[in-house]
């Protein structure tokens, strides 16, 4: 397809025992359990994970509603499906293991300080490589910091309404969206904004490929992928379950620079 975002990541769940049915576990009893399996320590699962101990102690005892942003790298630690261990849906899948091919966006984050910037009115956006996570549930999106670095400012989050933690940008590849968007065009992603509303366009994941798409919620509660470009014969819409464990959406574009317009 002409319209990935490239490169991408996908993660393709590989199972290598029967699934585990694990049902009616609190998070808490899950993060127990995941870690006691595999003979570990608060404090070994805190340091290949990435947090504090007391971290992993807080999502043991029942003082934290979810693991947050540590939910990839707990979930291949402890080696269970991802979706699991944040909801207690399906199976753990241990031992969960994945595929990984990465695809490149960039994440904004507010500037406490830096010569030249005014911290009160302008954040850093800095470039990260994005894996994207899928096993026999969810698909869970982690980015990872590089070294690109681009200004934006505060009052742009303000009017828009988006949190700059959860604003990325990536690059477009391809002409299926031409003339809204064109090649090597950047949109900015709300990955905050997930609900589907009519007529407007996203970042998702499909199958193993990372699209840019406007969609659309069919009568019959089916989403319509539909790209701008008007040749239909190259780019005819296409029609998936909203919950299709191969179709997530990564956020709502909501800016983009280049030639295109939204």
């Amino acid at each position: 397809m002409t319209d990935i975002l490239n490169p991408l990541t996908v993660v393709v769940n590989t199972l290598t025992k029967d699934n585990c049915k694990l049902t009616y576990m609190t998070l808490a009893e899950r993060a127990r359990y995941a870690r006691k399996r595999l003979q570990m320590t608060q404090a070994d699962a805190a340091t290949l994970i990435g947090c504090s101990r007391g971290t992993v102690a807080m999502w043991e005892s029942g003082g934290s509603a979810s693991i947050g942003q540590y939910l990839l790298p707990a979930a291949k630690v402890y080696k269970v499906n991802p979706d699991w261990l944040d909801s207690g849906k399906g199976s753990d899948d241990y031992p969960w293991t994945g595929r990984v091919i990465p695809v490149r966006a960039f994440e904004v984050e507010a500037v406490e300080s830096d010569e030249d910037f005014d911290p009160s009115s302008e954040v850093w956006v800095d470039g990260v490589e994005v894996e994207v996570s899928g096993g026999s549930g969810r698909i869970v999106p982690e980015f990872v910091p590089t070294q690109y670095r681009q200004r934006y400012t505060l009052k742009w989050f303000q009017e828009t309404g988006a949190n700059p933690a959860n604003v990325k940008v990536m690059r477009v590849r391809g002409n299926s969206m031409e003339r809204t968007l064109f090649d090597g065009d950047k949109v900015a992603v709300d990955t905050g904004n997930v609900r589907l509303a009519s007529n407007h366009v996203y970042v998702v994941v499909m199958g193993d490929e990372v699209r840019v798409k406007r969609l659309f919620r069919t009568a019959d509660g089916r989403v319509r992928i539909v790209s701008d470009n008007a040749d239909k014969t190259l780019y005819p819409d296409e029609f998936v379950e909203d919950d299709a464990f191969s179709f997530m959406i990564i956020g709502r574009v909501i800016d983009r620079s280049g030639r295109g317009g939204l």
